[in-house]
């Protein structure tokens, strides 16, 4: 409203200009209004009420993901520091830190919630998506089946082969094996075994056959002897 003239716009003891739809709290400007006084018909002079909104801080988000359900957590970020988060997976509310596997497989929504030096809060989200693990882990360069002669001198031969190697699409928790340092004259399964972190299981088997070829040794063996059987002798 102005001093003079102007529209009324709200009468009694508070008016809320945003309240009353008349001033937009998303929009950052300074209004002004005029309030008088009716008494007894007499009309008090207008005196100035300033209302100035000021701007919420455009934030954005960085993106991230999509992630495995078991990969490792990750610190979210934003354009601007100082302000929390919140949502599925967020085990950290002040630096972000989310883990998917907290979070569960989904497409889960993240709010950051940051309130600048006027006390106006600006609130964005995310959309961040986890997928369930379903592939078992990949074993590369699985050896054939392999073969060994025992020495001359020792009744064993050595596991030598170029081992394989496991990965995974999420997470690999473990890759084992049964092999031993030497091996006896026989047929041997060998087994590598890989697991990831949602419990599933791929391998790896070959045969480990060892074989003696040296024959026996034998000592002490007495050369041809000649008895007579003369009844005189």
């Amino acid at each position: 409203d102005q001093l003079v003239g102007g529209t009324l716009v709200g009468t009694g003891l508070s008016y809320d200009p945003i309240a009353e739809g008349d001033v937009s709290s998303a929009t950052a400007g300074t209004h002004n209004f005029y309030a008088e006084c009716s008494c007894d018909g007499c009309i008090s002079e207008r005196s100035l009420a300033v209302l100035t909104i000021n701007a919420a801080t455009p934030i954005t988000i960085t993106s991230a993901g999509p992630f495995c359900q078991f990969a490792d957590p990750v610190n979210l970020s934003a354009s601007v520091s100082g302000g929390t988060w919140s949502g599925p997976g967020i085990t950290n509310a002040n630096t972000g830190a989310f883990n998917p596997n907290t979070a569960g497989p989904g497409v889960h929504t993240i709010t950051y919630t940051y309130i600048n030096g006027n006390l106006c809060t600006s609130v964005v989200t995310t959309s961040i998506t986890v997928t369930a693990d379903v592939t078992e882990p990949a074993i590369a360069n699985c050896p054939g089946n392999q073969t060994a002669t025992v020495s001359s001198f020792a009744c064993f031969a050595l596991p030598i082969w170029i081992a394989p190697t496991a990965t995974d699409n999420c997470k690999l928790v473990s890759f084992t094996n049964n092999v031993q340092p030497f091996y006896t004259p026989g047929v041997h399964t060998i087994t590598y075994t890989a697991t990831d972190a949602a419990g599933l299981v791929s391998t790896c088997s070959f045969t480990f056959t060892v074989t003696d070829m040296t024959a026996p040794n034998i000592f002490g063996c007495l050369s041809d002897t000649i008895v007579s059987n003369d009844p005189g002798v």
